[in-house]
Order: C-alpha cells, then sequence, then structure tokens
C-alpha cells in the first residue's frame, strides 16, 4: 500500500490509499488520486484523476463531490476488504472497488 490520504466526499472524509480507486458518476469512470499508481496496482486500462468535477456515487444514488485531500497519518494501519464474488462495495457511502477480488480473479484464471 501506498501514501493514506483524506479523501475530501462532501463535508466528510476517508482515509485511503491513493491508488485507491473510487467510481465517479459524473465522469463514469474510475478514479483515483494516483491514477497511475492504479493502473499498475489494479491492472486497469482506464483510471481518471481524481478533480473538482468527480462527483462520487453515494449509496442511496445520489452524487456527492470531490471536496479535495489532503496527507493522511504515515501510521495507520490499512486493511484490505475482500467480498466475496462482487468487486464493489461502499464504503463510507460511496462506491469503491475491490482490489482483493481482481487478485482472486486472475489466480483463477492462471489455474
Amino acid at each position: 500500500h501506498g501514501d493514506l490520504f483524506y479523501i475530501g466526499v462532501g463535508n466528510r472524509s476517508l482515509l485511503a490509499t491513493g491508488d485507491h480507486p473510487f467510481w465517479s458518476q459524473s465522469q463514469q469512470s474510475l478514479v483515483s488520486l494516483q491514477p497511475d499508481a492504479t493502473k499498475m496496482s489494479y491492472g486497469f486500462d482506464q483510471v481518471e484523476p481524481l478533480d473538482s468535477s468527480t462527483r462520487f456515487l453515494a449509496w442511496d444514488g445520489t452524487e456527492v463531490p470531490f471536496s479535495g485531500a489532503v496527507a493522511g497519518p504515515a501510521d495507520a494501519e490499512v486493511v484490505t476488504l475482500t467480498i466475496d464474488e462482487h468487486p464493489w462495495y461502499f464504503a463510507g457511502g460511496i462506491l469503491v472497488h475491490n482490489q482483493a477480488h481482481l487478485r482472486r480473479s486472475q489466480a483463477e484464471e492462471e489455474q
């Protein structure tokens, strides 16, 4: 995992790695603070940078604006959530991607 950031989601924030992919409803694409690192880590062809036009998809179907990012703590524990059979989940109320799903899918293809 890389550096941690507080990702502004409307009037609150989520703590995430810079390469963690979020779904942008406004861009109809995956987005992250570090799109090149996300492409490399997750194997995606297209990841857009988080910017002022980004609107996250909330659990209730509404769009929540990206409101900036600041460096997070250097010593926080990070966990990878594995959700069986599904690549997407809602974290802090917004749609994000499940990296562990990609690793499992790739391992199954190699067998």
